[in-house]
């Protein structure tokens, strides 16, 4: 019978945490009632008809309308192999990111780690726009803050109004050095 309580317990959960269910009188009086009955498939009809806020059935709603869609872009493109530096002030970015966004919006961004200033990365073909962000600990310690938070460093024009352009092509190389001025 452990697994009529685990069930049984599951059902109590559930009708307690309801925002359908205003008052915990009301909770308790149907978790005992539903206890009380041996365990049927009127069980889940039961509790499915307690839902009855319309904010949880959008969200049950959404939830499978969103696991059923395929994800962004076309599935299976063929990707390849990028490669380059990345210095900022003439030092080595350390740690960072560096984003490859299609010129045209036609598949989604390809994006990969920067590495004592040097990054990998596998893209799908075509023109692209460069983002790179990096970020280091704050030179000076707020007294309330336990920890030197991270501020990012390259400005703006290199990432979210980047105008570096790259092409990534089949036949390659794809290797590139960017050297950004401040």
């Amino acid at each position: 019978m452990p697994h009529l309580a685990e069930r049984a317990a599951r059902v109590r959960d559930a009708l307690v945490t309801q925002a359908a269910v205003r008052d915990q009188s009301e909770a308790a009086a149907r978790v005992s009632r539903l206890l009380s009955r041996p365990i049927r498939p009127t069980l889940a009809r039961e509790a499915c008809t307690i839902v009855t806020n319309p904010w949880a059935q959008l969200s049950v709603v959404a939830f499978f309308v969103l696991a059923s869609t395929p994800g962004c872009g076309p599935a299976g493109l063929p990707t390849y192999p990028v490669e380059g530096t990345v210095h900022w002030e003439g030092q080595p970015v350390e740690k960072g990111d560096i984003v490859l966004i299609s010129v045209d919006n036609s598949v989604a961004p390809d994006a990969g780690k920067i590495v004592g200033g040097t990054f990998t990365l596998r893209a799908k073909a075509g023109k692209k726009r460069i983002e790179i962000f990096a970020s280091r600990e704050a030179e000076n310690l707020d007294r309330h803050e336990k920890a030197r938070p991270l501020v990012p460093y390259i400005p703006h024009r290199y990432n979210v109004s980047s105008e570096l352009e790259q092409e990534v092509t089949a036949e390659g190389p794809n290797s590139w050095t960017f050297d950004l001025p401040k």
